[in-house]
């Protein structure tokens, strides 16, 4: 802190030099010489760097580097010239300083997301004090003017660097552009089976429905500033021409359901921003997310979508997929819609095979066909699960992740309950419904679409608290 401390009270000392105070000078009226502007910037994984003045740059540009805090060098007579204040990651907008003030922070890690400056006394009257700054993708923003704010709020960017310079009053200058990023506003609406157009819902929000198998049947989609443009794959249709702000994709009255779309950014917003977009799937919930243009939902096989979630990301900043956001042709097996990543394509031989199949014999005494476990009954076809999707030899449970909540529950997980041990396995769980297969249940194998269900930590099966859950193993 000593340090901080002694490197701006040198660029302070340095303004007052320039300004003449120290010398007796005053700036009045009368002087033709503009007051220097000094000024100082603290980066990441630089710390204090030297003042400097009159727009140059405080800061780097081309090193994603965040500028962390600044400090402003302008006094007149003894008295401070200036007032600034930093938007700070985290924090939000921090108090006003004074000149020679640390504006942001030190030693955080924080970013500062936008600044604000303004001149005082008597250089309020004779000036205009113009500053901008460098931030990730833009480059240089625009000028802002007296106060105004230069950078952004809202949308995690970083400053960069800052440039300042004092003109005399009213004197012309060139702003170049808007002194501000601000996040375009997203909304969507969509109409569903038995409901029609529901309200529009914001960005990262879930227009249609979850848990009701109603089918999504047209979507509307608006951005405040900018352009998208979108088209959906319809039932009995294919795929419909592209559609642009405002317009319907999809069908009205026609009992068709969307079943995938596609969604993509024009104009100037693209080169900005990401658009991300995911659908929920009947027989498969939340599929993964897609972006600008790429397919989100299925195709092939007549499967509805049932809802939709949209979100703009800055094309510096990357989001978690979560998965394929898109299946051609999944297949349908036992009842049980899956897709075709390397795990579906193992659940889909492992239904499919007769020895583990919806309605095949697995009686009390059954003991495992290809794993190696010791015991018999529903533990064995949870054993032969294990080995046959996951690879693993051993008793059920080796290889995984224990749990010991229903609320824990995912696709993929083996479980065991007491009071009458019993295990099963999920095969995929979509919301709060499970996906399920299990061997010994009136002496046959038996897949579920949904006949268990979980309530936050309690486990049913047809609407009945079903045993006492025990532990659960996650092998995803």
């Amino acid at each position: 802190m000593k340090k901080l401390n002694r490197v701006v009270a040198g660029f302070i000392c340095l303004a007052l030099l320039v300004t003449g105070i120290i010398s007796g000078t005053k700036n009045t009226k009368a002087d033709t010489k503009i007051p220097d502007i000094i000024y100082a910037g603290h980066v990441q994984n630089v710390g204090w760097m030297n003042a400097v003045k009159n727009g140059q740059t405080a800061g780097t540009t081309g090193k994603s580097l965040r500028l962390e805090a600044f400090a402003i060098a302008l006094k007149n007579n003894e008295k401070s010239m200036i007032q600034y204040r930093a938007h700070v990651e985290n924090v939000g907008w921090q108090n006003w300083v004074n000149s020679g003030s640390i504006s942001g922070s030190v030693g955080k890690g924080l970013r500062m997301e936008a600044i604000q400056i303004k001149l005082l006394n008597e250089y309020a009257d004779q000036y205009d004090i113009y500053y901008r700054v460098h931030v990730p993708n833009y480059g240089w923003l625009g000028y802002a003017k007296n106060g105004a704010i230069a950078g952004s709020t809202g949308i995690s960017q970083r400053i960069e660097a800052i440039q300042i310079q004092l003109v005399k009053k009213n004197q012309a200058f060139q702003t170049n552009g808007a002194a501000t990023v601000t996040k375009p506003s997203l909304s969507y609406q969509a109409h569903c089976q038995d409901i029609g157009w529901m309200g529009s819902v914001t960005e990262n929000k879930t227009a249609g429905t979850t848990g009701k198998s109603y089918r999504m049947e047209a979507l509307k989609i608006n951005i405040g500033t900018g352009g998208v443009t979108y088209r959906a794959h319809v039932s009995n249709v294919g795929w419909q021409g592209w559609k642009t702000t405002g317009q319907v994709m999809g069908t009205t009255g026609q009992n068709r359901a969307i079943e995938a779309v596609q969604i993509k950014l024009s104009g100037n917003i693209a080169n900005y921003y990401d658009i991300y977009y995911r659908m929920h799937v009947a027989g498969m919930g939340w599929l993964g997310w897609a972006k600008n243009g790429e397919t989100a939902g299925t195709t092939g096989s007549g499967i509805r979508a049932e809802a939709i979630q949209i979100q703009l990301v800055l094309k510096c900043n990357t989001i978690n997929r979560q998965g394929a956001a898109y299946y051609d042709k999944p297949a349908q097996n036992n009842g049980v819609t899956v897709g075709n990543s390397t795990y579906d394509n193992k659940v889909t031989s492992f239904l499919n095979d007769s020895r583990w199949k919806n309605g095949a014999s697995w009686t009390g005494n059954k003991r495992p066909m290809v794993g190696s476990g010791n015991g018999t009954g529903c533990y064995a076809y949870a054993n032969d699960f294990m080995k046959y999707v996951y690879g693993i030899s051993g008793e059920c449970g080796k290889g995984s992740i224990p749990f010991y909540s229903p609320a824990s529950i995912k696709s993929g997980d083996i479980i065991k309950v007491t009071g009458s041990q019993h295990w099963f396995v999920v095969l995929y769980r979509n919301g709060n419904q499970l996906i399920t297969a299990e061997g010994n249940w009136d002496g046959k194998v038996v897949v579920n679409n949904g006949a268990y269900t979980v309530s936050g930590n309690t486990l049913y099966r047809n609407g009945k608290k079903f045993r006492t859950f025990s532990v659960g193993y996650h092998y995803r």
